[in-house]
């Protein structure tokens, strides 16, 4: 299978028109007034997607690229203040004393840091602003990279925070703010696996002829593009679920241990 121009533009469709028909039901069901910021999250998206889109044959390449890292990094710094907001609403029934909300968070963005922050590829040398050879572009796409895998440990940290509290607030695995977790995190899971099954056979790439480099890189190139096929399923699983009412058991008419575990 060779990924063509014609069927990018198909999942470029494909992923707008989930995130359109998420809108969609955030509004008709009133999700809106209890997730605010999920629901400017998925704005972000659409309009991303869009002005992407637009400008693709319309600026020069250099330009495009700035655009795409602006825009990798402000979703890395919403998607941050939406996962930290869900985990709160998932733990607020704690009775968590004012005084301690500030530690707390800091704890589980301490959590999620050491994952950019051990895994995954640094420069050799960081040249910081201000400093002499100071390449803005590089920098901004260095934050935006190792962002990107932060959000995924948040979304991990916040989904393991929210499913052990539920032990003593009695949030149910069906409601809407353990939905919303779960889709974070099984995303987030995927695309560590993934990407760590390509950095490893990348490692260990050692093709003897042109025809078996070009099949290594066919195999990578559809590796890489199993995150999207599960987050546009994730979009899905959020869409199906936020219209139904909060709370409604799907599969079984009582929550088990075992059920807990497998819908982190």
């Amino acid at each position: 299978m060779q990924w063509t121009w014609d069927s990018l533009h198909l999942v470029w469709a494909a992923g707008v028109l989930l995130h359109i028909v998420l809108l969609a039901v955030l509004f008709a069901c009133g999700r809106i007034r209890r997730f605010p910021l999920f629901t400017l999250l998925v704005i972000f998206y659409v309009v991303r997607s869009l002005a992407l889109y637009v400008t693709t044959s319309r600026i020069s390449r250099a330009a495009y690229s700035q655009m795409h890292i602006g825009f990798a990094i402000a979703d890395t710094l919403l998607e941050t203040v939406v996962l930290l907001s869900l985990c709160w609403q998932g733990v607020k029934g704690l009775g968590i004393k004012p005084r301690f909300v500030l530690p707390g968070a800091f704890l589980v963005i301490a959590a999620a840091a050491s994952l950019p922050l051990f895994w995954g590829k640094w420069p050799a040398a960081i040249i910081w602003p201000g400093q002499p050879g100071f390449d803005g572009t590089a920098f901004a796409s260095l934050f935006a990279s190792k962002g990107n895998v932060f959000v995924q440990g948040l979304a991990i940290v916040v989904a393991i925070v929210v499913l052990a509290a539920s032990r003593r607030t009695g949030l149910l695995w069906t409601s809407h703010i353990r939905r919303l977790t779960q889709g974070f995190s099984t995303y987030a899971l995927v695309t560590i696996a993934i990407t760590a099954v390509i950095e490893h056979l990348e490692a260990t790439l050692k093709p003897t002829s042109m025809a078996e480099y070009q099949a290594a890189i066919s195999k990578l190139t559809h590796l890489s593009y199993v995150p999207t096929g599960v987050y546009f399923v994730v979009v899905v699983y959020w869409i199906v679920t936020l219209w139904m009412p909060d709370g409604v058991v799907l599969s079984a008419p009582a929550e088990s241990a075992a059920i807990d575990i497998a819908s982190i």
